[in-house]
């Protein structure tokens, strides 16, 4: 799922033309990738929480009853894909940015000139060359499938959701370290690493075969866009409009959250328990986490 939310967030970043919004979105959106899963359950926590949570307050004014966001099997398993996605959908849209940026221009010009609007080009220019880039990436991921990240799961989930938040790393880990099942552990571990390495090799091929179809340059045709009508200027302002839009609600999604860290580092303890929920301001700042974390030996 990041995969294709990268694509669009590169996307959008590279169609906006404000520089200083390009740059401030680009910086939102990185530095979850920084942030540890400790930090990041902590988050979910004040957001998701059933007696003081942020989200779960909007839905008990609005509805009356809160959802058991990390007790319930099933809406745990949404909690996870999001969480996930949060964090690392902005560093890997690096990569498709880099990728945007190699595109040839002249094939742009020639679709301005041919009349082809800005999702036109989107759509015929942009996408098809760097798909290359996307198979890769896809590829890669295939290797990794199996893996899910450990430190996500095993931060976020409980007892309650091993129906649908276990996954093979946690297992091996329970059977291993706590039950002691080192044979049957070993087993699971090395067979997880056989089958990522199969879909790795079977990936390879679908690679390969999309380079041949494509030319091996990644750069479709310029007559794909030809005969297109002309847009109009209306029609790009809403286009500018909405990818604005889009930017700055990806902007607040990492902001609010970054300010919660930021506000509960700065916050005093006893006001942390007594105020609790999503903190977003501080009313009176304090250092003494930052000091004690430097006297640490």
């Amino acid at each position: 799922l990041t995969i294709p939310i990268a694509q669009l967030l590169a996307i959008l970043l590279y169609e906006c033309h404000s520089v200083k919004l390009r740059r401030c979105v680009q910086t939102l959106t990185y530095m979850p990738h920084f942030l540890s899963w400790i930090v990041i359950y902590g988050m979910c926590f004040s957001l998701l929480s059933e007696t003081n949570g942020l989200v779960n307050g909007l839905i008990r004014n609005l509805t009356g009853h809160t959802v058991p966001f990390f007790t319930d099997a099933h809406i745990f398993r949404g909690v996870i894909i999001w969480s996930d996605v949060w964090k690392s959908v902005g560093w890997q849209s690096i990569i498709y940015m880099a990728a945007i940026a190699g595109v040839d221009p002249n094939l742009y010009e020639a679709a301005h000139i041919d009349g082809a609007s800005r999702l036109k080009s989107i759509w015929y220019i942009t996408l098809p060359s760097i798909m290359p880039v996307v198979i890769t990436t896809l590829v890669l991921k295939c290797g990794n499938v199996l893996d899910a990240g450990f430190d996500q799961i095993f931060n976020l989930y409980s007892p309650a959701v091993y129906a649908t938040g276990d996954i093979i790393d946690t297992l091996v880990y329970r059977l291993g370290l706590i039950n002691q099942q080192y044979s049957l552990s070993a087993a699971v571990g090395l067979l997880k690493s056989v089958v990522s390495c199969i879909l790795v090799q079977c990936g390879g091929p679908v690679q390969v075969r999309h380079q041949y179809d494509s030319g091996d340059s990644g750069q479709p045709a310029c007559q794909e866009v030809g005969g297109l009508r002309m847009v109009k200027r209306q029609s790009e302002r809403v286009f500018d409009v909405l990818v604005i839009l889009l930017l700055v609600m990806a902007g607040l999604v990492c902001l609010i959250p970054m300010l919660h860290v930021i506000a509960v580092s700065l916050t005093p303890y006893d006001e942390y328990l007594r105020r609790g929920g999503m903190i977003l301001f501080p009313t009176s700042i304090t250092v003494d986490a930052y000091r004690e974390f430097i006297k640490e030996p």
